[in-house]
């Protein structure tokens, strides 16, 4: 079998961060026009849930230091794995995810095929074979099959999880570095970011030729930048200032580009893809975002405070909302109509949450609750407890 390329991928679907490995957070595919939860997994123990991804009708989800495979239309879980802590990436009926170790796994039972270590708690990135990771200040390339190395490369720094376009590999550190997929060699590098910024947290996106990425502050100010660079030789194409640090990827569809800010007053900016000039950005008081957003149906998804949001691709206007209320929430993923998202970061402050929302249709069932991890008093003993749950707790606009 041929491995898959992006082009491959099924628009109904969303096989890794990012959808795809590219890190666009663009599909095709329907979103929900609604904020009605069809279903909600949960742990009182307050662990943080990675950023799932869907494939063949299951979702994956890195959450209390195991793997779990969910069935998308319910939730209810299939198989587990565990030692792992990234989000993970579904390519070819199998689950590649990162711990102590780079694991490949069986996508249908859960079976390990092959390990590579170190690990990390990086989301691994496949495309055409190939599996690229990072561990440390390494960037790694296997291969997907047998998990052989085929090279490695030092940067500086920590990395974050690598974009591959057209044969190149991407990788954000303390600068940003393009690496040729086949054999490792550096193509190019950009360190010329803004005084006291750093790309080391932003993975980056790449689409139509170009690289965006964003910045965090390393020094006495707040702003953040968002760049834009010429796919093939690293030029500077534009940049533009922002409220406060980008923590997470860009996002790129209908010629635009999404980029969520950890200001309290202004989490999303849009751009004309090509110029960089503002097309518009959101302004809600007391509310800031870490993680990337998801783009869908003219519409796009992300959390922000301990909110989900839903708003216009063209004008911004908010669509719809809901409150989990829980702070932080991991990168959406839409699939099937449906969008997937963790909810609640901070053990201290309660979380580890996954929701799915999305109308009823073929999925037509009563909204499953399910939490997990609560004890029985005088027993001392984990439990699940599985609740209908006919509450929705939020408004639409």
């Amino acid at each position: 079998m041929n491995p898959k390329t992006l082009d491959d991928a099924p628009d109904a679907e969303w096989p890794m961060l990012s959808h795809d490995s590219s890190h666009t957070g663009f599909t095709g595919g329907k979103g929900p026009e609604t904020n009605e939860v069809r279903w909600g997994r949960g742990s009182k123990t307050g662990y943080r849930v990675s950023s799932p991804v869907v494939a063949n009708e299951r979702v994956y989800v890195a959450w209390k230091g195991n793997l779990y495979c969910l069935d998308a239309s319910d939730g209810s879980t299939l198989w587990k794995y565990e030692e792992v802590l990234s989000p993970p990436a579904v390519s070819n009926g199998r689950v590649y995810v990162s711990g102590e170790a780079l694991y490949c796994l069986d996508a249908t039972d859960g079976s390990l095929l092959w390990e590579h270590k170190p690990g990390s708690t990086v989301a691994p990135t496949v495309l055409n074979g190939r599996v690229f990771t990072v561990s440390g200040e390494y960037v790694h390339c296997l291969n997907a099959l047998t998990g052989s190395p085929l090279w490695k490369y030092n940067v500086s720094g920590s990395v974050v999880s690598p974009a591959v376009w057209e044969e190149r590999v991407y990788v954000s550190s303390d600068s940003l570095y393009c690496l040729n997929a086949t054999d490792g060699s550096l193509l190019w590098t950009y360190k010329n970011f803004a005084y006291a910024q750093s790309p080391s947290r932003s993975a980056p996106t790449v689409s139509r030729g170009r690289v965006y990425v964003g910045t965090v502050s390393v020094g006495g100010t707040y702003a953040g930048y968002v760049y834009c660079l010429h796919a093939s030789s690293g030029a500077l194409l534009w940049k533009y200032k922002l409220a406060n640090s980008v923590f997470s990827s860009p996002a790129v569809g209908y010629g635009r580009v999404y980029v969520a800010c950890s200001s309290n007053d202004e989490p999303l900016y849009c751009f004309n893809a090509s110029s960089g000039s503002l097309l518009w950005k959101r302004r809600d008081e007391g509310i800031l975002s870490w993680n990337a957003p998801a783009i869908a149906d003219e519409k796009v998804y992300m959390g922000a405070g301990t909110l989900v949001l839903c708003y216009d691709s063209t004008d911004g206007s908010l669509i719809w909302k809901y409150d989990t209320g829980h702070y932080g929430h991991s990168s959406p993923a839409i699939a099937y109509g449906h969008v997937y998202i963790g909810s609640g970061e901070d053990q201290e402050l309660g979380g580890g949450y996954l929701y799915c929302f999305g109308e009823k249709g073929e999925w037509a069932k009563e909204t499953l609750w399910i939490v997990i991890g609560s004890s029985v008093t005088g027993v001392g003993i984990a439990t699940a407890i599985i609740l209908y749950w006919k509450h929705r707790k939020s408004t639409s606009t």
